[in-house]
């Protein structure tokens, strides 16, 4: 009886172990892409790139997200749970200052609150080098496997007109071929 007891938990732990190394895959900021970041909140400003475009704020913070305190907090939908793009905040602090990394958490949380909806409230997202809401890492795959099944469709659509264009095939085929593809969407 013991010795069926020891063999279960120790099944059981081994289970455990290995569903965590499972779930811990992709956990850390620093191995996310700022673009993917970006299309899984559903911004709208993605494709910018000055100094203070959420894309340069995100590389600063990925950058860094080892070495320093840093707090993302972003909005979500209060009935649904659902994140939103509404606000966001990225609150850091470098070596030598005397703020705790939990006054960090509080200060992006009390920014990012400022800005949100009323039937919104603001949770944080990354704190250092960890993805605390472990949900929006399946966000972040379903956004990036959408753009890449949209700019796959988007790059057969125009190697089809293409053709159409240099006369290789005719009206009724691009027609046809463009009808299939956007069928198979």
């Amino acid at each position: 009886m013991r010795k069926t007891n020891f063999l279960f938990f120790f099944l059981l732990i081994s289970l455990g172990l290995s569903l965590n190394s499972l779930s811990n895959e992709k956990t850390k900021v620093s191995d996310l892409d700022p673009k993917d970041i970006c299309q899984a909140l559903e911004r709208t400003d993605c494709n910018k790139t000055d100094a203070y475009s959420f894309i340069s704020q995100m590389k600063k913070y990925i950058n860094a997200s080892d070495k320093h305190c840093f707090a993302f907090s972003v909005s979500r939908d209060k009935r649904t749970k659902n994140i939103t793009n509404t606000s966001f905040y990225i609150k850091y602090q470098g070596g030598g200052w005397n703020n705790s990394c939990k006054q960090n958490q509080l200060q992006a949380l009390g920014k990012c609150n400022r800005d949100a909806n009323e039937d919104e409230e603001c949770i944080i997202l990354f704190n250092e080098n960890k993805v605390m809401i472990p949900n929006f890492l399946s966000q972040i795959n379903n956004s990036s496997e959408n753009l890449q099944t949209n700019n796959n469709i988007n790059f057969k659509l125009k190697k089809i007109k293409s053709l159409l264009n240099e006369g290789l095939i005719t009206e009724e085929q691009y027609e046809e071929m463009s009808s299939k593809i956007l069928e198979n969407f």
